[in-house]
């Protein structure tokens, strides 16, 4: 499934971004500017064997396996995770992500099933 964008019709201009199978395919660019993520949720309970690494990119069209992620946020196997930070992850360009099961800047192997993903931005 691809990516879900919702603007909240606040004064600070709210994104939410809902991806209910995030993989190594990547989507590009979710938030549709440069933005602060100050919210990241990732359900990882599907794979109970499988740590998992969201890695996110400030910029539009990152090549997974290439280009070096700004953020990694590992999830145990059968577990999910909430990150928060009130200065947020800054995204100068753009917000788009990868979700897969090695650290390294070249890996791209998916998941086996499923992890779901929230991201709450400004």
């Amino acid at each position: 499934m691809a990516a879900q964008k919702v603007t909240l019709g606040t004064y600070f201009g709210s994104i939410i971004v809902s991806d209910s199978d995030a993989d190594e395919n990547g989507q590009d660019n979710v938030t549709g500017a440069a933005s602060t993520v100050h919210l990241v949720e990732i359900d990882n309970t599907a794979n109970a064997g499988t740590r998992v690494f969201l890695k996110m990119y400030d910029a539009a069209d990152p090549t997974i396996g290439t280009t070096a992620p700004d953020y990694v946020l590992p999830v145990q196997g059968g577990a999910k995770r909430t990150f928060v930070s009130p200065d947020g992850f800054v995204f100068g360009t753009a917000v788009s992500y990868a979700c897969v099961t090695g650290a390294a800047k070249t890996d791209t192997t998916a998941p086996s099933s499923a992890v779901k993903i929230v991201l709450i931005a400004v």
